[in-house]
């Protein structure tokens, strides 16, 4: 069963968001899964359809579109793992329909639509794979949807971008087998402004004053999320002090840490999130740090993070809406 929306209307983020919340509820409601832990309900389901049979037989191709190489690697060979690893279970469990699952994967090197284009047609042509399933992707926008909607494969990503829910919503018949399995970047920035509020409200945390500095990367999902922090800060009791676009890969923070050392913050963001130009942040921090909770985004999930920056990334802090260690 698939969730189709009519003709896209004027609402805002947040409407449009309930609106597919309540349609994903609706969904796993009519798969039997709501009320229960979604693996328990997924080893139920998949015993329920495979009654009993081992998974034998011609294996069914998953792909994935993953940067195996370049500066995505650590995360693209956690995506690998992580696809390996759901095969693995779900073969245990008896495959589907009697039939093993078998990942392959294309490299989707630097990214960008130059690479990850002909990375997805491969894995259709040849490899024939009957799903796709990515971590992120960055750099096509959207530009992928049209070779997986031509072959008509489900498709789903974890690309944390507004313009995906966009997409879809625009066009849902063109890209009905289009899902995105995570919020959009969005929310983390307000989410970052209620988190350090309730730290401040709750007497957790007592802020050297009501300053926030901003540093953001120059992707877009760095800068939606920055631009989500200024524009409701005021909303919660806070002032920018800075708004910093850096251009990234950064290895080198000299000016930014020095502006931030002019006008210390209680508080610094970084919405950037390649976790070794982070590392690089917090080791030329640490020497001569202001009184301020540092706040990372996504990166530090990496152990990349850790073995870059060592001892110099304790304290630091990060989120993620997707990511489980």
């Amino acid at each position: 069963m698939l969730i189709r929306k009519s003709k896209p209307n004027p609402k805002t983020i947040a409407d449009r968001t309930l609106d597919k919340m309540q349609g994903r509820r609706s969904f796993l409601k009519g798969a039997g899964l709501a009320g229960i832990g979604g693996l328990a309900a997924s080893a139920g389901l998949l015993a329920d359809i495979n009654d009993g049979v081992a998974a034998e037989g011609k294996p069914i191709p998953v792909g994935g579109c993953v940067p195996l190489t370049g500066w995505a690697a650590a995360d693209g060979i956690s995506f690998k793992s992580g696809l390996e690893m759901a095969c693995e279970e779900i073969n245990a469990m008896g495959g589907i329909l009697g039939r093993p699952l078998a990942p392959v994967f294309e490299d989707s090197k630097e990214q960008g639509a130059a690479n990850i284009i002909p990375a997805i047609q491969r894995l259709l042509d040849r490899h024939g794979v009957h799903a796709i399933i990515n971590g992120y992707n960055t750099g096509a926008v959207t530009a992928e949807y049209d070779t997986v909607a031509d072959a008509g494969v489900p498709y789903i990503h974890h690309n944390t971008d507004i313009v995906h829910h966009d997409t879809v919503g625009n066009d849902p018949e063109r890209y009905f087998s289009v899902f995105m399995a995570d919020p959009a970047e969005y929310w983390y920035g307000e989410g970052y402004l209620k988190f350090i509020s309730d730290l401040r409200d709750s007497d957790k945390w007592d802020p050297i004053n009501n300053k926030v500095a901003i540093v953001t990367g120059s992707q877009n999902y760095s800068v939606v999320i920055a631009n989500a922090i200024r524009d409701q800060a005021a909303k919660y009791g806070w002032e920018i002090s800075l708004f910093e676009t850096v251009v990234v890969p950064i290895s080198v923070w000299g000016p930014t840490l020095q502006k931030i050392r002019n006008d210390p913050p209680a508080a610094i963001a970084i919405t950037h999130w390649v976790p070794q130009d982070l590392a690089q942040f917090m080791l030329q921090f640490v020497p001569n740090p202001t009184n301020s909770l540092c706040y990372m985004q996504y990166g530090p999930l990496l152990t990349a993070y850790r073995e870059v920056g060592k001892e110099a990334t304790v304290g630091s802090m990060f989120a993620t809406v997707v990511g489980a260690l």
